[in-house]
């Protein structure tokens, strides 16, 4: 068995899944994963976030629902942009969106 470096990362099999899990750190200590069917995809996978982890590059999978990023979306960017009647229209359809 080959001793990994810290901030390496891991490919293991899931038994219980029947997938290879990938699992490694991002720049604040915390552990992501992620799994897939193939070994050498996980691989890929693995080598192409830890390399965007190294370059500072790495940008953490989000919490936020659609609805949520839609109203950010407008609010940051249309407010402005757009007239008021417009803009109230916008928000107003995409908090339909938001549950």
């Amino acid at each position: 068995m080959k001793n990994r470096k810290h901030g390496e990362g891991s490919v293991s099999f899931d038994n219980t899944r029947k997938k290879w899990q990938v699992a490694f750190y991002d720049i604040d200590g915390k552990r992501h994963y992620k799994r897939f069917d193939d070994e050498k995809i996980a691989r890929e996978y693995l080598i192409e976030q830890v390399n965007e982890v190294n370059k500072g590059s790495f940008i953490a999978p989000s919490k936020l629902t659609v609805g949520e990023w839609s109203v950010e979306f407008l609010e940051t960017y249309k407010r402005n942009s757009v007239k008021a009647t417009t803009y109230a229209h916008y928000l107003d359809q995409a908090r339909h969106l938001v549950v």
